[in-house]
């Protein structure tokens, strides 16, 4: 940030500049540059910001007043000379975020000067990275109070060496809306001072008012735009409704601003993002009641909220008024992990509290319990700070122990989004320490529909990083192997977790998880690997030694000379899970599997597996390993089975050697007579494809079209068929293409999309109807009379975690055929269906 002026009256008044140009013009309203009403306004070019100033004189003998009416960032800007509006000249600057300034001259020489100008200044600030500081000011703290300014803090560019951030908590002399509980509004004020102590800031109002002057730091904002990625569905933000009379000697008034919660985001027919919302506080509870009320408030901008300071940031701020009594670096010692969870989604923390044993209905609950994650990560040699164990910390306590831990890990939930503490933690973690974060999904579902949290601020900021799936308690030591290897990855690795990459090409370019060409992929569960039952990577081997598939990779690649993609190997680099097993497939020419119960059970491996053979038609050799025969019964074992290369059986007999000659012969038998080649075929649906999607606020699946998808989160928009506008958006998992799927690919434990029940919609005065469809579980295989296979099952998810109901709901269904059923695609084949 840039330095800020002494708070002498000297310097407050005036600082020496030397503006690039300078001058009068005629400017649109930003809110509404369409109109034909323009003022006249006094405007400095200054570096690469063009400040606007509200009567003529404003600057004299080179020195500027600091007191601008705004500030336009130019950084990555477009300007467009427009057609004349009678007698006068047009140009306008479009910021990143929509944006727009329309500025005129009566004189078109005057107008090109300004262009020129103003074209410089875009050449200046991509040679000059110091122009990204913006110009200080008292009224104005680092141009953050002006329309445009969230484009701003989301494209600095950043380095390992010096990352410029733009400061979010409000200093003194900074110009904030700050709420005055006599009247229960927000007002703009000037910040005079702040009690790190008590976290209350004391302020000066604008309009002069001696009264409400202490507020704390949760009812403070900068008078600045906040970023895409703080405003979401659930976020509390300061938003402007009614106006109000100044204080007597002081008529002007100004608008009143208010806290609300965001309910709804969505694009208006300009493509601008807009936000409706609701006031946190009814009218009943208010003490000041106005004239222009209204609970909800709709089609608001992003430049027209405001949102408060996060508290990790105020009390590790550099700021001398903000900062610990010692260097937060030596407020705390090195940890490995800073777990976070919300105590609601522990049962063992919930009985704590109400000093009772857990019910039998809590004991058997579907998601893992965080509580115990911190013993499991402690049993894997890792030191853990968990926050739920240090209720009573103080905020600079915890911002000491994130800034030396080396990764955050949290458990994510509906709760968890919905608590203030953990988004704030959340924030601070990813926007200010830029720290890697693991997110654990440990959804409870009490809080309303699973996944929800994916809608709300907590879903954007962790938007495109890996996730492990904790919701399945049966699969509690699978995901403990799996989060153990990308906590090793990150710790040992050194890479932090960014956004997705891009999966490399067929040719190896066009991606940042681009890999060599591999003659072989090794596919394996780590429940079958003695090697990982030495790390302490799984509970207990199932299987033998001598058919550890680690040890035939190993000999695979120093004996037999071969280059082998080896999971522990490849995925230590970081980076997203499933973009690199699909480029390391993708460039492999064959893939070993190890087969066995433990495999088929994986939703990873079983991916792995569909991908390779059906996607990508790979070539796979299979090896029988474990100690079972329940595999056969699966998609996995039937995908096996239809091989023409007979499985290797490792499970009573045989040594790695054996394994590394069958590999070897199927090598070269596939050498000499390569399969002809078939072009890679994606289940997964992509743009303009008709499909089944799922709509979250009815629980439901309705026909669609797919608009667009977001590969680094792996999330699709559609246009629903029946013309709805809501609930638009959805995960990979829960989307489907119309068509039935092959038979080969539905088994015991499938989950598959079915139709059960119809609706009707009335939009404008027009009803449409159609057939309800929901997610399910198939739970038995049968043939009817006419040898027709039929399926049976129920729904995934219950009346009692969120379903809705409906006149013909019922928890199971009976005797559907294939073509009845859908499939949702995976991870990989909706990444690849994308990239091809």
């Amino acid at each position: 940030a840039s330095s800020r002026p002494s708070a002498s009256p000297s310097a407050r008044e005036s600082m020496q500049v030397a503006p690039q140009r300078k001058g009068a013009l005629l400017k649109r309203p930003v809110s509404d540059p369409g109109s034909g009403k323009w003022s006249e306004r006094y405007f400095v070019l200054l570096d690469s910001f063009l400040l606007y100033f509200d009567k003529i004189g404003s600057m004299t003998q080179n020195k500027m007043d600091l007191h601008p009416k705004g500030i336009f960032p130019l950084r990555g800007c477009k300007m467009v000379r427009e057609p004349d509006a009678k007698d006068v000249k047009v140009l306008s600057v479009t910021a990143p975020d929509g944006t727009r300034l329309v500025l005129g001259a009566r004189d078109e020489t005057i107008l090109d000067d300004w262009m020129r100008a103003i074209d410089r200044a875009f050449q200046a600030f991509t040679n000059d990275p110091a122009l990204l500081v913006p110009p200080a000011s008292p009224g104005v703290t680092n141009a953050l109070s002006v329309v445009g300014m969230g484009s701003f803090a989301e494209n600095q560019p950043s380095s390992p060496e010096n990352t410029l951030t733009v400061s979010r908590f409000p200093k003194v002399g900074d110009h904030v809306l700050a709420y005055h509980l006599p009247t229960t509004c927000y007002y703009f004020a000037t910040v005079v001072s702040f009690d790190s102590a008590s976290m209350d800031f004391v302020v000066k109002w604008d309009d002069g008012d001696p009264s409400g002057r202490t507020i704390h730091f949760d009812r403070i904002a900068l008078d600045g735009s906040p970023s895409l990625d703080e405003v979401a569905i659930g976020s509390l933000v300061i938003f402007p409704q009614g106006t109000y009379v100044g204080t007597e000697g002081n008529n002007e008034g100004g608008m009143r601003y208010h806290q609300g919660k965001i309910t709804k985001v969505y694009k208006d027919s300009n493509n601008m993002l807009r936000f409706d919302g609701h006031h946190t506080l009814d009218y009943e509870s208010r003490a000041m009641k106005y004239r222009a009320y209204t609970h909800e408030f709709k089609g608001m901008r992003l430049d027209e909220l405001r949102m408060p300071p996060n508290a990790l940031d105020l009390v590790s701020a550099p700021s001398s008024t903000m900062s610990p009594s010692k260097p937060l670096a030596d407020a705390a010692r090195s940890h490995d992990i800073f777990l976070i969870y919300n105590p609601h989604d522990s049962v063992i923390r919930r009985a704590q509290g109400a000093n009772k044993p857990p019910s039998y209905a809590e004991l058997v609950r579907q998601a893992v319990d965080p509580c115990n994650l911190v013993g499991n990560l402690e049993q894997m040699g890792l030191s853990v700070w968990c926050d739920a164990d240090h209720a009573n910390s103080s905020y600079t306590e915890q911002a000491a122990v994130m800034q030396n831990s080396k990764i955050i890990v949290a458990c994510v939930s509906n709760a968890f989004a919905d608590n203030a503490e953990n988004r704030m933690q959340i924030q601070f973690a990813r926007k200010t320490l830029k720290k890697p974060i693991i997110a654990l999904v440990v959804e409870a579902f009490e809080f309303g529909p699973p996944w929800r949290w994916q809608a709300t601020a907590i879903g954007l900021l962790l938007a495109g990083d890996l996730y492990v799936d904790f919701t399945d308690v049966s699969k509690e030591q699978e995901k403990l192997r799996e989060l153990h290897s990308i906590v090793q990855g990150h710790i040992h690795g050194g890479e932090a977790p960014g956004p997705a990459s891009p999966v490399a090409s067929p040719d190896g370019e066009g991606g940042a998880v681009a890999h060599t060409k591999t003659d072989v992929f090794i596919s394996y569960c780590w429940s079958n690997s003695y090697t990982a039952r030495q790390f302490n990577q799984v509970p207990a081997l199932m299987g033998r030694e001598q058919a550890d598939p680690r040890v035939i990779a190993n000999a695979l690649q120093d004996g037999a000379k071969l280059k082998v993609w080896l999971d522990v190997k490849t995925m230590s680099q970081g980076g997203q899970l499933f973009e690199h097993i699909a480029a390391g497939l993708q460039n492999t020419r064959q893939a070993v599997v190890f087969i066995s119960d433990e495999y088929a059970k994986s939703d990873n491996c079983r991916m792995e597996l569909q991908f390779a053979a059906k996607s990508l038609k790979k070539p796979i050799i299979p090896i029988i390993c474990g100690t079972g025969d329940e595999w056969r019964q699966t998609v996995a074992g039937m995908l096996i089975q239809g091989l023409p290369t007979e499985p290797l059986d490792m499970r009573t007999a045989g040594t790695s050697a054996d394994a590394v000659r069958f590999v070897l012969a199927n090598l070269k038998d596939m050498e000499s007579q390569p399969p002809p080649y078939v072009a890679p075929k994606f289940s997964a649906p992509k743009k303009g494809d008709h499909v089944l999607a799922y709509h979250e606020p009815s629980t439901c699946f309705y026909f669609a079209t797919v608009v667009e998808f977001n590969r680094e989160n792996l999330v699709y928009t559609v246009d629903w068929d029946d013309g709805d506008d809501s609930g638009r958006s959805m995960s990979f998992d829960k989307i489907a293409l119309d068509q039935s799927p092959p038979e080969a690919d539905i088994a015991v434990g499938t989950h598959v999309i079915f139709p059960q029940g119809n609706y009707f919609l009335m939009q404008n005065g027009a009803r449409t109807e159609g057939m309800r469809y929901h997610q399910g579980v198939i739970r038995k295989i049968s043939k009817d009379a006419n040898g027709v296979t039929r399926y049976d099952g129920e729904h995934l998810l219950k009346v009692e975690d969120g379903k809705m109901q409906f006149r013909l709901y019922d928890e199971f269904f009976h005797g559907f055929s294939v073509d009845d059923l859908r499939l949702a695609p995976n991870a990989i084949d909706a990444i690849m269906a994308f990239q091809s």
